[in-house]
């Protein structure tokens, strides 16, 4: 592989380092949409075997529980072993999990296969590993190419969701697992096997690997006010972003809107996280990150009030585009900040347990928006909380020290 890579690099004038990018960008834009987007098959689901919305709902929430668990734990392996290991392995288990899922008839085959083998295999193969990996080869274009790998979580969303929907209504939600499954094992399991590297093994097939500060380790991180900066706001990340996917199409219909407006919105939402991730990867060279964190927080905050404003159609593809570019944009520059800071050593391993706040952020955001509008009748206060939080996050992101883990002693690898 090494004489592939660099015959690609002579030869074209490409690093390989966008070969990785390439392979990155497939395997979130295949695996993530599973975590996300196993609400399609509910209704078949209950239509065949009859389990309720509950059941259904417990295997979505062990997913979430087992996904956030997995992600400091991939990025320990990842830091030890590299990142392509954890990755191969995590992928084997989100196809085996798909396998398994379409052949399930017992409920306890539903909570082993999507809640706890799906869940712990995009927790290892998505965004903490791929962030490591990504990382690993580029530097002075970390951003732009952390958002663009990362988006293929959204792309993932605009593409595979609608695929599976199609196989379901024609073929079948058994089908539709089956066909995810195989396309894991035979398609993106051999693409990483064969063609990602950990890191490379010249400085010449990377984008660049110089100028970056010393490495630190898990226990010299979180003693620093950058590792709780970090978490602090994308735990918030979490709660509004949660908050939003869950409980935007019950407002939507709150406000007397058709029920296909909020998907209308979601899927728009989704697009525009594309377009926001690759915009700030190229303003991260002019500016600085915290500063483009900072703003995103703030725009995502705008985009909020804007919805509570709501009343024509209009306003809401407004709110959709203006929240879709602060969607995935947070994922990326708070991956390209953790390894900026803290070096490439440990960065998995310290991304994911700053992603395990998102997951605690994701479970209060559900509950919060749930409970207080049973409450009170309406989203205006749970929206205005996450509206509050998100000018705090804003300010945290954007009054970070960058340079605050210099003084510590690199890590002795």
């Amino acid at each position: 592989m090494a004489s592939s890579g660099t015959a690609l690099r002579q030869g074209s004038g490409v690093s390989y380092a966008w070969v990785i990018l390439t392979v990155s960008f497939f395997t979130v834009f295949t695996i993530v949409s599973l975590r996300v987007g196993f609400g399609i098959y509910f209704q078949p689901i209950e239509a065949e075997l009859g389990w309720t919305r509950t059941t259904l709902s417990l295997a979505v929430a062990i997913n979430m529980l087992v996904y956030g668990f997995a992600q400091p734990v991939a990025g320990y392996f990842a830091d030890r072993l590299g990142p392509k290991w954890v990755i191969l392995a995590s992928i084997a288990l989100v196809g085996i999990g798909m396998l398994m899922l379409s052949a399930t008839t017992q409920v306890w085959q539903l909570l082993l296969a999507y809640g706890v083998v799906v869940g712990a295999g995009v927790g290892g193969g998505a965004f903490v590993t791929q962030a490591a990996l990504i990382s690993r080869w580029f530097v002075r274009q970390r951003a732009l190419a952390l958002g663009i790998g990362l988006s293929g979580a959204s792309a993932g969303q605009l593409f595979i969701l609608p695929a599976t929907m199609y196989l379901i209504l024609t073929s079948g939600w058994r089908t539709a697992a089956l066909a995810l499954g195989l396309a894991i094992c035979l398609l993106i399991i051999p693409l990483n096997l064969l063609l990602v590297r950990n890191e490379p093994r010249r400085t010449a097939e990377g984008e660049g690997l110089a100028g970056e500060q010393g490495d630190v380790s898990v226990g010299q991180a979180v003693r620093t006010q950058p590792f709780w900066m970090l978490t602090g706001s994308f735990t918030v990340c979490g709660v509004s972003i949660t908050m939003l996917a869950v409980h935007l199409p019950g407002h939507v219909a709150d406000l007397g809107f058709p029920p296909e407006l909020a998907a209308y919105t979601l899927s728009a939402i989704g697009a525009g996280s594309i377009v926001g991730s690759v915009v700030v990867g190229v303003l991260s060279s002019r500016v600085p990150s915290r500063l483009l964190l900072g703003g995103v927080y703030a725009l995502r905050g705008v985009a909020i009030l804007l919805l509570l404003y709501v009343r024509e159609p209009w306003q809401l593809w407004l709110f959709a585009v203006i929240a879709g570019f602060a969607w995935l944009a947070t994922v990326t520059l708070t991956s390209t900040l953790t390894a900026s800071v803290f070096g490439r050593a440990a960065m998995a391993t310290i991304f994911g347990l700053i992603s395990f706040g998102h997951q605690v952020g994701d479970a209060v955001g559900v509950l919060l928006g749930g409970v207080l509008h049973d409450l009170t009748g309406s989203y205006q206060i749970p929206f205005s909380i996450i509206i509050a939080l998100l000018v705090v996050a804003s300010a945290m992101a954007a009054m970070l020290d960058e340079r605050a883990t210099r003084t510590l002693r690199p890590w002795a690898r």
